[in-house]
C-alpha cells in the first residue's frame, strides 16, 4: 500500500490498531486519535513530523507526541520514550514513513509501559529533596544546609574538609521548587565538572582546549572537532562512577572521532567496565535528562 501523504498514513494506521485491540482485547494500548501536526504535501521531503496519539496503558489515558525523525547515519529504526508526554522514533534516512508505521504499531505496547515509569515534567524538586547529594571529584557530597546571613540570596559553598556541599539559607524551609534546584546544580557543575575533567584528562596524560556546561536535551556529553568537551549539568547528580564514565567516552573521542571497535577498545582502557556503565546509564539514570526543563 502506497500511502500519499502524512494523514492518510497515519488515519489508516489508527484504523488498523483499533481492529488489531478488537482482536487482542488483552492488548494494554490502544491508538485513540491520529494527529495534528502534519505537512501532507511533503511527506516525502520531511524530516520530521509530529504525531500526537493517545496511549491507553493499565487503565490511565496518556496523551503522547510522537516524534518521527530521519537520521542520515541511522541504520535501524529506534524508538524511545522521552518524557511522560513525548517519545521519539528515529528513521534510517531512506526509510518509508509505511515502514516506520508498521514499526511503531508493533511496538505501541511496549511504548505504553515504558511511557507509565517515566516521572512527571519539572520532578527535579521531588528528585533532590529526597535525594540531596551530587558527585564531585570522584566522591558523593550530601547536601546540607545552614541558616545565616547571606544578604537575602541563597550561597553554596562545597567543603573539601566534610566532603559536603552546604546551601546557607537567609531562613526558611530548604523544600526548594525546580528552578531553584537548577540555578544550585548549575551553579556547582559548572566548576566541579570542570575540575573533574581535568582529574582524569591529567590521569591519561591528555591536554584538552576547554570545557564548557550546557543543558543538551538528549547527550550527555559531547566532543567537538576542536577537542573542547561540552558536558550535561545533570551529570553532577550521576553516581560518581558513571559521571567519570562520561568524561572517559568523550577523551577517548579525542583519538576516535566515531564509536568504531578502536573506540570501545580505547573507552575500556580508560574504563573497564565501560560496557557495564553504559547500560548502566541508559537503562536506570536516563529519566534524569527530563528534569529541570521548562
Amino acid at each position: 500500500m502506497r500511502l500519499r501523504s502524512a494523514e492518510s498514513f497515519f488515519t489508516w494506521s489508527l484504523v488498523a490498531v483499533r481492529r488489531e485491540s478488537i482482536r487482542n482485547p488483552r492488548c494494554g494500548v490502544t491508538l485513540l486519535n491520529s494527529l495534528k501536526l502534519v505537512k501532507p504535501n511533503t511527506l516525502s521531503t520531511t524530516r520530521s513530523l509530529i504525531v500526537s496519539l493517545k496511549i491507553d496503558c493499565s487503565g490511565e489515558c496518556l496523551p503522547v507526541d510522537v516524534e518521527l525523525r530521519r537520521q542520515p547515519r541511522a541504520r535501524y529504526f529506534r524508538l524511545r520514550a522521552k518524557t511522560r508526554s513525548k517519545a521519539l522514533l528515529t528513521l534510517p534516512w531512506h526509510a518509508s514513513y509505511e515502514e516506520a508505521q508498521d514499526f511503531l504499531e508493533k511496538n505501541l505496547e511496549w511504548l505504553g509501559q515504558h511511557l507509565a515509569t517515566k516521572p512527571g515534567p519539572d520532578s527535579l524538586a521531588s528528585y533532590m529533596n529526597e535525594h540531596a547529594s551530587v558527585a564531585i571529584r570522584g566522591r558523593v557530597y550530601p547536601i546540607t544546609f545552614s541558616e545565616g546571613f547571606t544578604q537575602g540570596r541563597l550561597r553554596t559553598t562545597v567543603d573539601r574538609d566534610s566532603e559536603s556541599v552546604i546551601i546557607h539559607l537567609a531562613s526558611g524551609d530548604s523544600k526548594f521548587e525546580t528552578e531553584t534546584w537548577v540555578e544550585i546544580l548549575k551553579s556547582i557543575a559548572k566548576v566541579q565538572l570542570d575540575l573533574r575533567v581535568c582529574d582524569l584528562s591529567e590521569r591519561l596524560s591528555i591536554k584538552i582546549p576547554g570545557v564548557s556546561v550546557r543543558d543538551q536535551e538528549s547527550r550527555w556529553g559531547s566532543c567537538s572537532s576542536s577537542g573542547r568537551l561540552s558536558l550535561n549539568w545533570r551529570l553532577i547528580i550521576l553516581p560518581p562512577v558513571l559521571q567519570d564514565y562520561v568524561i572517559y567516552h568523550e577523551l577517548a573521542h579525542l583519538s576516535e572521532h566515531n564509536h568504531s571497535s578502536r573506540f570501545w577498545d580505547l573507552l575500556h582502557r580508560y574504563d573497564p567496565r565501560a560496557g557495564r556503565h553504559d547500560q548502566s546509564l541508559s537503562r536506570d539514570y536516563g529519566f534524569l535528562m527530563n528534569f529541570g526543563r521548562g
